[in-house]
C-alpha cells in the first residue's frame, strides 16, 4: 500500500492514541481506497491475488490469503508477515498499528477492533475516537468470533479459543478464551501428537 504524505501527521496523532476525527476528509477517503483494493483483491484470479493484496495493507510479507468478505477500515496500519490465512468475515479496524506475525491463522468472523469512541458523550457525539495497538505474534490460532480489542499484545504460539472477548495481552505458548478471555494452560511438550505432513505424490 502506497501512503499518501498528507495522511502521515494523522497516522502519528491516530498511533499515539490521541483523539482525532474519524470524518476527516482524508480518512473517509481511506476508507474508500481501501474498500476499492479489498473488492479489487475478491475479484482477482487466484494467480493475481498475492499482488492484489499488497494494495489493502501497509506490508504483507505473503503468502496471504483472506477468505471473502472481509472488512479493513484503513489498511495503512496493518502489517502482515508470511502464511497468513484468515477465514470469512474478518474485520480490521487498523485507527492504529496491527501487527501480525508469521503463521497466524483466524478462523471465521475474527474482529480485530483497535479504535474506540471518546469517553465523554459530547466529545463521542462530535466524532472523536481514540486508538489502540493491537499485536498478534507468531504462530498463533484465533478461533471463529473471537474479538481482539485495542491494547492487547498475543504471545507467539498461542490460541485464542472461539468465541473469546480478549481485553488484556495472553502471554505465548497459552491457551485462552472466555468473556473476558483468561489463560486455561500453557502448551507444553505433552501436546505434539507425533504428526508428519504426508508428502504427496503428483
Amino acid at each position: 500500500m502506497v501512503i499518501r504524505e498528507e495522511l502521515r501527521e494523522l497516522m502519528e496523532t491516530m498511533a499515539k492514541g490521541d483523539l482525532y476525527d474519524d470524518d476527516h476528509p482524508l480518512l473517509i477517503s481511506q476508507r474508500r481506497i481501501v474498500k476499492k483494493a479489498l473488492e479489487e483483491y475478491f475479484g482477482a484470479s487466484e494467480d493475481e491475488k498475492q499482488e492484489k493484496i499488497k494494495a489493502v495493507f501497509a506490508e504483507v510479507e505473503g503468502p496471504a490469503t483472506v477468505i471473502w468478505p472481509a472488512t479493513v477500515e484503513y489498511g495503512m496500519f496493518t502489517r502482515i508477515g508470511k502464511n497468513f490465512f484468515a477465514n470469512t468475515g474478518l474485520i480490521v479496524f487498523d485507527n492504529a498499528p496491527v501487527t501480525i506475525g508469521n503463521n497466524v491463522r483466524m478462523g471465521p468472523n475474527v474482529h480485530l477492533l483497535g479504535s474506540n469512541h471518546a469517553i465523554d458523550p459530547e466529545e463521542r457525539n462530535d466524532g472523536a475516537m481514540f486508538a489502540k495497538p493491537i499485536t498478534i505474534g507468531d504462530d498463533v490460532w484465533i478461533g471463529a468470533g473471537a474479538m481482539i480489542l485495542g491494547g492487547v499484545e498475543i504471545g507467539k504460539g498461542s490460541i485464542i479459543g472461539a468465541g473469546s472477548v480478549v481485553t488484556r495481552s495472553i502471554p505465548p505458548m497459552s491457551i485462552a478464551a472466555g468473556n473476558p478471555c483468561r489463560v486455561i494452560r500453557e502448551i507444553t511438550a505433552a501436546d505434539k501428537r507425533g504428526w508428519t505432513k504426508p508428502v504427496y505424490k503428483d
